[in-house]
């Protein structure tokens, strides 16, 4: 008997595994692209793409802000990816902060990254 418990514990804990790594994902990762190409340095007036990664897969949404303003919502897919469209028209030094939700009630963000950037003209 001893040993039937001590095995159904066992299967108990993988079976709690999955859900353990899912509440922890990560690293989170953001990179700019423009015109193709992955850059720091934004072309003022031109559309950009925010492109994430590492963050929990199709539960909750992110925003995406600029200089903690001006944020923008995402769906994260499957892979724990999303994709948002910016533009900036003034050129200056700017960060692009990444927050998660931590419930479907879109209360509660929690930063998970940050890029600084500047624009040009």
């Amino acid at each position: 008997m001893r040993r039937l418990t001590r095995i159904a514990v066992l299967f108990g804990l993988l079976a709690l595994l999955p859900a353990a790594t899912s509440l922890n994902a990560g690293p989170w990762d953001i990179v700019l692209i423009q015109s193709g190409l992955e850059t720091q340095s934004i072309q003022a007036g031109m559309t950009f793409e925010v492109r994430g990664s590492g963050f929990h897969a199709r539960v909750k949404p992110v925003k995406v802000c600029l200089d903690g303003a001006q944020c923008q919502l995402a769906e994260v897919d499957a892979s724990g990816s999303f994709v948002v469209t910016r533009t900036i028209t003034t050129p200056g030094d700017y960060t692009v902060t990444v927050h998660q939700a931590q419930n479907m009630s879109l209360m509660d963000w929690r930063l998970k990254t940050w890029k600084d950037i500047t624009v040009h003209d």
